[in-house]
């Protein structure tokens, strides 16, 4: 009989112990950490695999700028 009444006893306590506000606030929290770790690789694939094709662009854009300026002075003086 003793060991019935501590076996519910220890249910009720396990009981108490379950929130269902700290489980929902402790998804939310591994939720955000997760979107927060796949931003991070996103930025990270982004600054490793298209930094240069960028930079190619920029500077070609800059050249091109730059020539169509000296073309625009040269005619025009």
């Amino acid at each position: 009989m003793e060991w019935d009444i501590n076996l519910k006893s220890n249910k009720n306590e396990q009981k108490k112990k379950f929130d269902p506000n700290g489980v929902m606030f402790s998804t939310f929290i591994r939720f955000l950490a997760i979107v927060i770790i796949i931003v991070f690789l996103a930025w990270i694939s982004e600054v490793i695999f298209y930094k240069d094709l960028y930079e190619d662009v920029k500077t070609s854009d800059v050249k091109n700028a730059v020539q169509f300026v000296e073309n625009e002075y040269q005619t025009n003086g």
